[in-house]
């Protein structure tokens, strides 16, 4: 069994998104619980683990977060520690893959953030007090996200440079979402001026809040407009199954027994009929698999993404 410890402060906490992973970094099945202050996994092999959970990381705020593989003990490891060791190692391996080692020097905010994560962690690693080790820990940890942020902030500015030394940044590169119920001449002069592409929301409750009647005015307004002043078009989702996203009368049909499929290709159908000749690009859809609005199993989540 491998028993990750929690901080004191911590040891009533909701276990959130807790997942196993091999050294593939797959999913494999297993068995985990939160018993006095101790995170219990189980799983049915002898080969190491790493744990993923939803972790409060201080500035950074709640992140999926995950430890390096760990061995099954009866000792338990420092949650805390374990993240952070993850952490650390993650920004010197991005750092050697994306060949920033050599590019950032010692003042760079990221490298400053490594090290003082760094420091911690050696810290947390030296001391006898696991209580002072998890603050240690937790501190180091925050920083050590700080520090692979600005080392990608970093790496993607670089990115750019090179890819644009030679040509040009597209003209669609740069866009903005239009406010739908808002169609004003102050709005269109902003995404004139500056924006060459518009994304035009299309919630599937805002279009069609009443079966068959649909109000195409919101839509119909900034995509002529962008028509007529030669601006790129977005649109979708097509399908919002997130949260508010599905007008109260398709689970009314739901719940009477008509297939989802049916209903969403009705909608897709009309407004790709309306809108397809004018739009570049489409978001599909949006909350597929959050199971918010409509309750679907993996297979007919995939088997929506199909049709």
């Amino acid at each position: 069994m491998l028993c990750l410890a929690l901080p004191e402060s911590e040891s009533r906490m909701t276990l959130q998104d807790v997942v196993l992973l091999d050294k593939d970094e797959r999913v494999v099945p297993g068995k985990v619980r939160l018993k006095n202050g101790v995170i219990q996994c189980r799983w049915a092999d002898d080969g190491a683990k790493a744990v993923s959970l939803r972790w409060d990381a201080g500035r950074a705020g709640a992140c999926s977060l995950r430890t390096c593989l760990l061995a099954q003990r009866s000792e338990p490891y420092l949650l805390c520690v374990e993240l952070a060791r993850h952490r650390i190692g993650t920004f010197a391996f991005k750092a050697e893959e994306w060949q920033m080692s050599s590019r950032l020097d010692a003042t760079h905010p990221a490298m400053q953030c490594w090290e003082r994560a760094r420091s911690l962690f050696t810290n947390a690693m030296v001391i006898s007090d696991p209580a002072k080790a998890q603050q240690f820990a937790q501190r180091s940890l925050s920083l050590a996200i700080e520090a692979t942020e600005r080392l990608a902030m970093a790496y993607a500015e670089a990115q750019l440079k090179i890819r644009f030394a030679t040509k040009p940044l597209p003209s669609t590169a740069l866009g903005t979402r239009v406010p739908l119920m808002e169609v004003d001449d102050a709005a269109r002069s902003v995404v004139l001026k500056d924006m060459p592409l518009i994304t035009v929301p299309l919630s599937w409750s805002a279009l069609c809040d009443e079966q068959g009647q649909y109000d195409w005015s919101g839509p119909d307004a900034w995509i002529g407009w962008a028509i007529d002043h030669g601006c790129r078009v977005l649109t979708g989702p097509l399908l919002d199954l997130s949260p508010g996203g599905v007008p109260p009368w398709v689970r009314h049909r739901l719940d009477a027994g008509v297939s989802l499929d049916d209903v969403a290709w009705d909608h897709v159908h009309a407004v790709v009929n309306r809108y397809g000749p004018h739009v570049g690009m489409w978001c599909v859809g949006t909350g597929l698999n959050s199971n918010a609005e409509v309750d679907l199993s993996t297979d007919e989540m995939v088997n929506l993404v199909r049709s």
